[in-house]
């Protein structure tokens, strides 16, 4: 079974959300990695995309607002999906 999702993941440059985001992306989930650390995130998409996985980086500040909403419509599918529920 292939999850045909869109997940989001906040603080992935590292530990557990790192790993969240390889599992998430081998059973089929686009992924958007979030953290300060952008270096590090670069390096998990790369490992993620050799892997077969689609995933997108961006930094991400969850304590400012402006930065989890940029980061959130920066996600592939999202707006399109948020649209569709009005």
């Amino acid at each position: 079974m292939s999850l045909n999702k869109v997940v989001l993941i906040t603080g992935a440059s590292s530990g557990i959300d790192a790993a969240i985001g390889r599992e998430l992306s081998a059973a089929g989930a686009k992924v958007m990695l979030g953290a300060r650390r952008t270096n590090r995130l670069d390096t998990l998409a790369e490992e993620i995309r050799a892997n077969g996985g689609e995933a997108m980086t961006r930094r991400l500040d969850v304590t400012d607002r402006a930065d989890v909403a940029a980061f959130a419509k920066t996600a592939p599918g999202l707006g399109t999906r948020r649209r569709d529920r009005q």
